[in-house]
């Protein structure tokens, strides 16, 4: 993806309002403080990309993260390559277990993350972003589309799984 294209896609995003968390009580506004901060940190990323120079960068944007470690035998084996420390990188990610919320009780689903190429990279994990307390999320379909990275304990973090969708419905 080019620049221009990159540009392009970040001005279609289009982010919710910062929610007021005046109207909350304490427990809530401290509840809810996280998400907003992880809010705040997409908007400047969103934004950062969309004032991006229109000029070409003279290093091209990378489409996968750099290969900094090789765990294996030998390279040219069926060995597991370690993406550079805080790379972003995009995994599928299949519910293992937990179950989706409700009005008592909060989301806790974990699941099994696999590369693109479908090599397992780890299995029960629990998302890092946020969810929202005792709300029901939609079941995300098998091997859905999730963002992950290597924390630098070489131990996989999964971000997000994306089609982890609250449903308004039950909160």
């Amino acid at each position: 993806m080019d620049l221009t294209a990159l540009k392009q896609a970040a001005r279609g995003i289009r982010l919710p309002a910062t929610p007021n968390l005046e109207a909350f009580s304490q427990e809530e506004r401290d509840a809810l403080q996280p998400f907003v901060e992880s809010m705040e940190a997409v908007r400047r990323l969103v934004d950062g990309i969309c004032n991006l120079p229109d000029a070409t960068p003279a290093v091209p944007l990378p489409v996968v993260p750099p290969q900094t470690q090789v765990l294996g035998p030998e390279p040219e084996s069926d060995a597991r390559i370690i993406p550079e420390r805080a790379d972003i990188f995009r995994v599928k990610v299949t519910k293992d277990g937990g179950s989706a919320g409700d009005e008592d009780n909060n989301c806790s689903w974990t699941y099994t993350v696999t590369s693109l190429e479908g090599d397992e990279l780890a299995t029960g994990v629990t998302p890092e972003k946020d969810r929202y307390p005792k709300c029901a999320y939609a079941e995300p379909g098998a091997a859905s589309p999730g963002l992950a990275y290597w924390h630098t304990d070489d131990t996989l973090k999964l971000y997000e799984a994306l089609d982890e969708i609250q449903d308004t419905n039950v909160c």
